[in-house]
């Protein structure tokens, strides 16, 4: 799994955030790579390379804009995307009636990821 953490989204929050995901998808068996993405990184070409090096899952940590690029590289792929809304004001999930949960370990995805939408309620 690789996650692309936009480093402007919650950047208060941003080490904690980054430690406690870490952290909860050890608890499952769960290995991510966790890429900070800095400015002037292109977040489409970077999800587009690790669907390309054989990555299934590919979580957009961050804003609206995160999401729409992650979305973007994944079309025509088999790969699934999960959400983690930690921009100030995501509205991406909200629109769609999602609401994050992944600090809480029990409704994170099995190590399959068999069912991406149990990122999300």
């Amino acid at each position: 799994m690789t996650i692309l953490l936009n480093h402007r989204a919650g950047r208060a929050q941003r080490a904690k955030v980054r430690e406690q995901l870490v952290r909860c998808l050890r608890e499952r068996g769960i290995e991510a790579v966790v890429h900070e993405v800095r400015a002037g990184e292109d977040i489409t070409s970077l999800a587009r390379q690790a669907v390309l090096s054989g990555e299934r899952t590919v979580v957009a940590a961050g804003g609206d804009g995160t999401v729409g690029a992650v979305a973007a590289a994944l079309v025509d792929t088999e790969a699934t995307m999960a959400v983690l809304p930690v921009g100030r004001s995501t509205t991406s999930p909200k629109s769609l009636a999602f609401r994050s949960n992944w600090k809480r370990p029990s409704r994170l995805p099995s190590p399959a990821l068999s069912a991406p939408s149990t990122w999300v309620k």
